[in-house]
């Protein structure tokens, strides 16, 4: 669904939104009123030159998948998190580099997708995301995870390959769910001890860092996971 400049006189029920390629996003914004807000719960500006989004984004307050990759971002304003109902985010291949603070108030968020900006740290926030399954975060500036990231009981698939990681934090077999662990090409040292706990996890990809072993009491008890290294 492509939308024209004639919307706001138009009555209609809608929920999928689509920016055509040549209109700017605050120019095509204008065009809406609160009703029509309240009524669009997918949008895809991906490939957009979006650059930054204005402030009255964020009274799309029924958004529920929200597409904003290779949008030439730099920055998400703390607003974004009025987005409570967005369940599925897809940020990737911006210039992003951090996240606001606050962002763990979009609590219904099941999807992240952070991949390919310069992030250099995830917010303490980011641990009130209890219901997130998916968590990329590869190809970024990263150089170490909050504590908070180990609340994530829901989380099955965690990618970070890729950033300049130099430790995991050490109650992250507290990711009881988690099936996927990718951490490819960063800076470690040693695996926690507590990942052994992690009793669901079926692929672990460890290679291109600083050991080149997992402990035997950890593979041991990750008998079903394949592990490399």
């Amino acid at each position: 669904l492509k939308i024209k400049s004639s919307l706001k006189q138009t009555s209609f029920s809608m929920s999928k939104v689509f920016v055509n390629e040549k209109e700017k996003l605050t120019e095509w914004l204008s065009n809406f009123d609160i009703v029509y807000d309240e009524l669009i719960t997918e949008m895809d500006l991906g490939w957009k030159n979006v650059i930054e989004l204005p402030l009255y984004f964020a009274n799309f307050t029924k958004i529920q998948i929200l597409y904003l990759n290779h949008a030439k971002l730099t920055y998400l304003p703390d607003t974004i998190t009025r987005l409570k109902t967005l369940k599925k985010f897809n940020i990737y291949n911006n210039e992003i580099t951090q996240l606001p603070e606050n962002f763990g108030e979009l609590t219904n968020l099941r999807e992240l997708y952070l991949n390919q900006n310069k992030i250099t740290h995830l917010p303490n926030s980011i641990g009130e995301l209890t219901l997130l399954n998916t968590l990329y975060c590869y190809n970024n500036e990263i150089t170490s995870l909050p504590n908070t990231i180990c609340n994530l009981y829901n989380l099955q698939k965690f990618k970070l390959n890729n950033n300049k990681i130099t430790h995991l934090p050490e109650n992250i077999g507290d990711l009881s769910s988690l099936y996927s662990l990718d951490f490819k090409s960063n800076f470690l040292t040693s695996l926690p001890e507590s990942i052994k706990y992690c009793e669901n996890l079926n692929s672990l990809d460890c290679r291109d860092n600083d050991f080149d072993k997992v402990p035997d009491s950890i593979k041991e008890k990750l008998s079903n996971c394949y592990i490399q290294i």
